[in-house]
């Protein structure tokens, strides 16, 4: 499962597995793979793991808004904001996997 916490528009949501969304599920199960990956170079490493991963949603309203208007790729990759969440924190409990995806704020 993934949790996101600490403020943005996703605050509080949760994804997992168990979802009945398809792409829920993909992302659920393709974000633990990298997770996994990370944490293991991190032990080979003897380090404390540091960012495992960075998720980016674009703020929908301005995804709306460049659709209508049919903005191009440069005018997007220049004005699109992104709420970002960092992974940097996970709970294995009883075979459950609870990662906490931490807002971090906008960015372009």
């Amino acid at each position: 499962m993934i949790e996101f916490v600490g403020g943005g528009p996703y605050d509080g949501k949760v994804m997992s597995t168990d979802s009945s969304d398809r792409a829920e599920v993909s992302q659920v199960r393709r974000s633990a793979q990298l997770i996994g990956a990370g944490l293991a170079i991190a032990e080979r490493q003897e380090s404390t793991p540091g960012n495992l991963l960075t998720f980016r949603y674009p703020s929908a309203a301005v995804a709306e808004q460049a659709k209508t208007e049919q903005w191009s790729e440069a005018k997007i990759k220049a004005l699109m904001p992104y709420y970002e969440y960092e992974v940097r924190e996970y709970v294995e409990r009883d075979g459950l996997v609870l990662i906490k995806a931490r807002y971090k704020g906008v960015a372009r």
